[in-house]
């Protein structure tokens, strides 16, 4: 639970609003596993004996991320029980992984778990409050360090950013509509635009931010059922959008000329992310455009869902 303190805060909006991806505190890192280990007082029925959550998990996470690397460095670091063992890796890494990529994707895996545990164990029926707390104090405490990660419930994964009112407005909202079924290219590929737009990688960001809204729309109006051919791209799947209706406007001024803007998301892929620039142009004159295209994607994503 924050403190009283820290929960006004946050509602005066006085916690930071821009953040860092290059370094995790060791602060931060203790912060966030202690916020974790607080399942540790929940018993759950195991055959005839009570056991800690915290220990089923620790053994689910741990059996996962040995699986997903293939080695978890066990002679390097010794052998533990699965919770002092994970807990080792979560903080140390191991020699072939950075370790804040390891801590990430522990953090990530573990409220995973918690969450699916949610309709598992009997036990956890009343403590729905408590888990999803849990996982609001972990993104209080990236956000409170300046650390640029959250922990979507939706998506069921931990997202970069660096812009807390773009990210809470445009990208966030997209990302949750992205995670229905039928949506999993799309998704995929809107997530790597928005990792490669923080990588500072723009003419990537454009190119896969078109990749999944040509994705997204074609999804939606497959379910629609309005005839698609093998060659439409893009641009013609916004005409389709709007020309059929897809997307109901009162004026039809305003809905030609929202069409418009949207048709141009396509062009700055072919202008500023296709061949004959040179790294430096791309250096200089792309991140406003990538970063203009990848809020445009996430508005008409967001739109659609609205009316889906």
């Amino acid at each position: 639970m924050k403190p009283f303190f820290r929960r006004k805060q946050e509602e005066r909006g006085e916690i930071p609003q821009i953040y860092q991806r290059k370094n995790i505190p060791q602060t931060l890192k203790t912060q966030i596993w202690l916020e974790l280990k607080q399942t540790k007082e929940i018993p759950i029925k195991v055959n005839l004996s009570y056991i800690p959550f915290w220990n089923i998990v620790s053994v689910a996470v741990y059996n996962k991320l040995q699986k997903d690397t293939g080695s978890l460095g066990v002679r390097e670091l010794g052998y533990y029980d699965n919770a002092s063992y994970l807990q080792d890796v979560f903080f140390n890494g191991i020699k072939e992984f950075n370790p804040d990529e390891i801590m990430l994707t522990i953090v990530e895996d573990i409220l995973n778990f918690y969450l699916k545990s949610l309709d598992i164990f009997s036990e956890l029926i009343d403590k729905r409050k408590f888990i999803l707390g849990i996982i609001d104090s972990v993104n209080y405490r990236f956000r409170e360090s300046r650390v640029g990660y959250q922990y979507n419930i939706d998506s069921n994964c931990i997202l970069p950013f660096d812009d807390e009112i773009i990210f809470k407005n445009a990208i966030e909202p997209a990302f949750n509509y992205l995670n229905i079924s039928g949506y999993e290219k799309a998704k995929s590929s809107y997530k790597s635009a928005y990792e490669y737009f923080l990588d500072k990688k723009y003419d990537d960001c454009v190119r896969h931010t078109c990749l999944a809204l040509e994705s997204a729309i074609r999804t939606v109006l497959q379910k629609k059922g309005i005839a698609l051919s093998e060659k439409d791209g893009l641009s013609k799947f916004i005409d389709l959008l709007f020309d059929n209706k897809v997307i109901p406007m009162e004026h039809s001024d305003f809905a030609s000329g929202l069409k418009n803007v949207f048709k141009e998301i396509p062009k700055f892929k072919n202008k500023n992310s296709g061949h004959g620039l040179s790294e430096f142009d791309k250096r200089k004159t792309s991140e406003a455009k990538a970063k203009l295209v990848l809020n445009l994607a996430a508005t008409l994503i967001t739109f659609m869902a609205e009316i889906d």
